[in-house]
């Protein structure tokens, strides 16, 4: 008789967390930065110690909500664009700030990805897209991968 409430229960409680993560959205956060920031990543001095100390506290603090799912940071040196007229060396909208890298995060709804987003390092000198994830409908699970 435990055994089988026992078992029941955790019949309920996974069912539950099934449930909960199927209302979770998933979001990507593209990260720019200033160039200044970005001169930071080979700087071996304090200030480029406390870059990335930065974003170790950002992805901590993004692993401890449970939100973190993937990303990584970019490397900005050798950046080609391939449009409709061929490749080009640089990227293809010209800007003030350099796309350093993005996380991939799962929450609730976008008020809780803006939430979390805001405390990226980024935030003080450059900025962050948010975009929600848009599924594709012809998609078949063989297709998605380990995600």
């Amino acid at each position: 008789m435990v055994f089988s409430t026992l078992k029941t229960l955790a019949g309920v409680v996974s069912l539950a967390l099934l449930a909960g993560s199927a209302q979770a959205e998933t979001f990507t956060l593209f990260i720019y930065e200033a160039p200044s920031q970005f001169a930071l990543r080979n700087d071996r001095s304090d200030a480029g110690k406390a870059y990335w100390a930065g974003y170790n506290q950002f992805a901590a603090s993004l692993m401890q909500a449970g939100a973190l799912r993937g990303g990584t940071a970019l490397d900005a040196t050798d950046v080609t664009t391939l449009d409709q007229s061929g490749w080009h060396k640089g990227t293809y909208l010209d800007g003030n700030k350099i796309l350093g890298g993005y996380f991939i995060i799962e929450t609730d709804d976008l008020a809780a990805a803006q939430t979390l987003a805001g405390q990226a390092p980024a935030v003080l000198t450059g900025s962050i897209q948010i975009h929600r994830t848009a599924p594709n409908p012809t998609q078949n699970a063989d297709m998605t991968g380990a995600y």
